[in-house]
């Protein structure tokens, strides 16, 4: 069985997740539209990837959360599958002591329902790396369950998620699509290596892979984005559109 997939990259108001979720409704209802099964978003799409200590603050993760809430049900009558990014606090209240955990997650929804969680694998100084035993956590008032394990299975289609600068899949051959969401500041052969990077995972388990950069919107003083979006199908690459693009 095919399926059509949609790379978005959107406009990011960096730390504003409502605004942000406006966006990506607007996304994916276009997707729908256009036919498309999955749409799949950058990594911490809700917040943008470059927030640094805001991550770490209550009120960027509760509005994000409610971000989160917003678009499932403003998508809930939509038969799209979506993986978007957002700062998941864990066993947080208000102060991130030695028990809470923030983590890089990946949210797989459909029909105003949750139905995964994955978590970066990337250890960082910011998030936490995923939980080595199987956890219990209500998100947006479901139950998800927490876990390091990378393969989420959809109605029909097992997706292997990873975010951020990691492709790790101790075994996939069961899964039909590959996803690397990611924030990657644009350099001189980042696009050959990403492309490189994707062929060769692609080759490797036999699998379609996509990866989705961030775009616009995202603010540092080191680097800028500029929504990388990719399928690999072997030794085949096709680009979304071009470097830098609004469309």
């Amino acid at each position: 069985k095919g399926y059509k997939v949609a790379l978005a990259s959107p406009l990011i108001s960096l730390a504003k997740p409502a605004c942000n979720a406006a966006e990506h409704i607007r996304c994916a209802e276009l997707a729908e539209n256009e036919g498309c099964s999955l749409i799949v978003f950058p990594e911490l799409s809700l917040t943008g990837a470059t927030c640094g200590m805001l991550y770490c603050q209550k009120m960027l993760t509760e509005e994000s959360e409610k971000a989160l809430s917003l678009y499932l049900e403003k998508t809930k009558k939509l038969n799209i599958v979506s993986i978007l990014g957002l700062p998941y606090s864990h066993n947080c209240d208000g102060i991130f002591g030695k028990a809470a955990k923030i983590y890089n997650a990946a949210i797989i929804a459909q029909g105003g329902k949750i139905l995964g969680v994955s978590i970066s694998r990337d250890r960082t100084d910011l998030f936490s790396a995923p939980p080595k035993n199987e956890e219990n956590a209500l998100l947006c008032g479901q139950k998800v369950l927490l876990s390091d394990r990378n393969v989420i299975s959809t109605d029909g289609m097992n997706i292997c998620v990873n975010i951020g600068n990691t492709l790790d899949a101790p075994d996939i051959s069961d899964t039909d699509l590959s996803v690397l969401m990611c924030a990657p500041g644009e350099y001189i052969g980042l696009s050959e290596k990403l492309e490189k990077d994707a062929s060769l995972y692609s080759l490797k388990y036999r699998v379609p892979h996509v990866t989705v950069g961030a775009g616009e919107g995202e603010s540092t003083t080191d680097f800028i984005c500029s929504g990388q979006r990719l399928l690999a199908l072997g030794t085949e690459i096709k680009r979304v559109d071009k470097l830098f693009s609004k469309d």
